[in-house]
């Protein structure tokens, strides 16, 4: 049944040492023996353990050090999770903004947009809550027309809603002035909402994070 290999009795080949060694075969073994797999360790069963994360790269290495930590760490703009329709939920709160006499707002509007351009391709809903915005942490008037201006049809045409949250009479003030420069269409996706509880209608309520001082 097995070819012998040997001159004593019991000395047997493997029941395939008929079949030819094929060039890559050659290849493959010098390969294993100190080139391309080199590095790697074989596991219980066979395989080749490479350390395929030091080859590739890890994502923190690839991407980078997050160049707007500087302004994330105020946690003003936070992704809520998805709305009761599926679509993504921004939300932005007043009261987390720093002293605007050491905040750099140009920084703030660059990070919105940064944070922006991963959901704009997709329908999309902005919370804004409005509560805790003060002298001293408002954002100039000259600061609010450039961001309007920045935010260009990239940014609106997949806004699906834009929820006030708590307006003042400076946000109707506010209104007022950027209304001949806004839309009809872009307003009616517009709605203020007085009560914390009307959000409960069109969000998901529990994972809106919503700031102790709003919910006081």
């Amino acid at each position: 049944m097995y070819d012998k290999i040997g001159e004593g009795p019991g000395e047997f080949s493997s029941p395939y040492s008929h079949i030819p060694s094929l060039p890559w075969d050659v290849e493959l073994a010098k390969e294993a023996e100190g080139g391309a797999f080199r590095g790697g360790a074989i596991t219980p069963d066979g395989l080749i353990d490479e350390d395929f994360e030091k080859e590739l790269g890890t994502p923190a290495e690839e991407d980078g050090p997050n160049e707007f930590s500087d302004v994330e760490r105020f946690g003003v703009v936070e992704v809520a999770g998805d709305d009761l329709y599926g679509r993504k939920v921004i939300v932005f709160s007043a009261c987390k903004l720093p002293s605007n006499q050491t905040f750099n707002h140009q920084r703030l509007l660059l990070y919105i947009k940064h944070t922006l351009d991963k959901y704009v391709e997709q329908d999309y809903v902005l919370v804004y809550f409005h509560h805790g915005l003060h002298r001293g942490n408002k954002p100039k008037l000259s600061w609010l027309r450039q961001a309007y201006r920045e935010f260009d049809r990239k940014y609106k045409k997949n806004l699906k809603m834009l929820y006030l949250v708590h307006p003042t009479n400076f946000i109707k003030v506010l209104w007022q002035i950027f209304r001949p420069f806004i839309s009809v269409k872009f307003g009616q996706k517009m709605m203020y909402v007085n009560y914390l509880v009307e959000l409960k209608r069109h969000l998901p309520f529990d994972q809106l994070a919503i700031p102790l001082p709003v919910l006081e």
